[in-house]
């Protein structure tokens, strides 16, 4: 009892010899991707002199704001000495890190969200929507062009211009059900977004479909994903 009083007493000192010295705090910029899939990065710090390489392993689902702190290995731990250990870093390297703007996802907790940019032409054409996400998968997804359907009912009482009254409204009517993508829809994605911390699940990947007007240019606000 008396020895291990004596080791806890010990490692107790030495944390608190940690505990004195000066943080010294960086930003980590990492993307998507990095965040993704999980990363090993090496930085080379520089600091009051001293000048160490810190690597760090990136667990996927990490996110901005998660710390890692590197303390100097106290004196009397192992082989190190009073000396090695000043002079591996003088101070606790803490690193937090920061997501880079993506160029067409933007992440929400563990969900991603993609704006899709399509034409008004497009809004009745069926439309393939394809999606390169940070995990390097890829979402690809077929709207059909939805058909028409412009049998309408009459009777024998009907005149021809009657009839020609309710083709004609019918016609527009299914003209606005033609509409496979109307501005504003949303479509969700289950466990197409970013890994969660701790388990294999993941967040879900959120598409919101925006008609451009046709006076603007129909090219795509976004480089990598397509709807064609």
């Amino acid at each position: 009892r008396p020895q291990s009083s004596s080791k806890r007493q010990s490692s107790n000192t030495n944390n608190n010899k940690s505990k004195n010295l000066p943080t010294y705090t960086r930003p980590l910029y990492c993307t998507l991707e990095d965040l993704a899939q999980g990363r090993t990065k090496k930085l080379k710090v520089a600091y009051q002199g001293h000048e160490k390489v810190f690597e760090i392993v990136l667990k996927p689902g990490w996110k901005s704001g998660t710390k890692i702190t590197f303390a100097p290995p106290p004196p009397g731990s192992g082989s190190t000495t009073a000396a090695t250990a000043a002079a591996a870093f003088p101070a606790i390297m803490t690193f937090e890190i920061q997501e880079s703007p993506h160029p067409y996802l933007r992440r929400e907790k563990n969900d991603l969200h993609y704006t899709c940019w399509i034409t008004e032409s497009q809004t009745r054409g069926g439309i393939r929507v394809t999606v390169p996400l940070p995990t390097g998968e890829v979402w690809t997804h077929d709207i059909p062009k939805q058909k028409n359907s412009t049998a309408t009912g009459s009777t024998a009482t009907d005149n021809p211009r009657t009839r020609e009254r309710k083709e004609s409204k019918e016609e527009e009517k299914n003209a606005d059900h033609a509409v496979v993508v109307p501005n504003g829809k949303k479509m969700v994605i289950p466990s197409m977004g970013m890994p969660i911390k701790g388990g294999p699940e993941r967040g879900d990947l959120i598409v919101h479909f925006r008609v451009r007007q046709s006076s603007a240019s129909s090219s795509s606000s976004s480089p990598s994903p397509t709807a064609a």
